[in-house]
């Protein structure tokens, strides 16, 4: 049995975008369809909410809560960048109960994750202390220090999601593989905890993470 680590290669004419930048494209496109369908479906919310809108403002109302814990007074600008990369996180790990790689078994896509988080770290913190106040932040205790820690939190957190996600697709090869044609009920529970449940908690992590780094940043 050979299994490739590294994802497919999808040509758009001459060029290679790879596999996972277009599966990537098509869970935001399904996203983005799905936040029209709900706008569209807002304007006959009622004041008491039931059925879809309970479901919608219990999602809302959770991760609002959690950000304005972990961050305090900015929670309201962190907040929906969390929702919208926990949603994109676990879409793109979801594909797989389809048959689909997963797009978070490819580095360069986890990093591009990463690199978002590092971006709204470091705007939240200009934001909340200004430009000398942040700037302080790289020249204690040693100046080195901070910029390697900073440097490393893109890096880091792109490395935990993407092992997480790719141990688990290798997990199940292996089974499929062992098991061949007897691969059915034990094979099936364990997608479900690796396609769905893992999926959840990584997304989570993930937004805990950034609420963790941006509260630091903004101290």
């Amino acid at each position: 049995m050979e299994l490739e680590i590294t994802p497919e290669a999808f040509y758009i004419g001459d060029v290679n975008v790879g596999q996972s930048v277009v599966v990537a494209w098509g869970v935001m496109v399904v996203l983005i369809a799905l936040a029209i369908a709900v706008k569209i479906k807002s304007k006959n919310f009622t004041e008491v909410p039931k059925g879809l809108q309970n479901l919608l403002e219990l999602g809302v109302e959770t991760i609002q809560k959690y950000s304005k814990t972990e961050v305090g007074s900015v929670w309201e600008e962190i907040a929906p960048y969390c929702a919208t990369i926990g949603l994109y996180i676990f879409g793109c790990c979801m594909v797989e109960l389809i048959g689909i790689r997963a797009p978070t078994t490819d580095l360069s896509m986890t990093l591009a994750l990463g690199l978002g988080t590092f971006f709204w770290i470091n705007y939240m913190g200009f934001r909340k202390k200004g430009f000398f106040g942040r700037m302080k932040h790289y020249v204690k205790p040693i100046p080195i220090i901070p910029i390697l820690t900073d440097v490393a939190v893109p890096i880091s957190m792109a490395c935990r999601l993407y092992g997480n996600i790719l141990a688990g697709m290798i997990v199940m090869e292996l089974i499929y593989g062992a098991l061949q044609y007897f691969a059915i009920a034990i094979p099936a529970a364990l997608s479900l905890y690796f396609n769905f449940f893992d999926s959840a908690i990584q997304a989570y992590i993930f937004i805990t993470l950034t609420l963790s780094y941006v509260s630091e940043a903004i101290e």
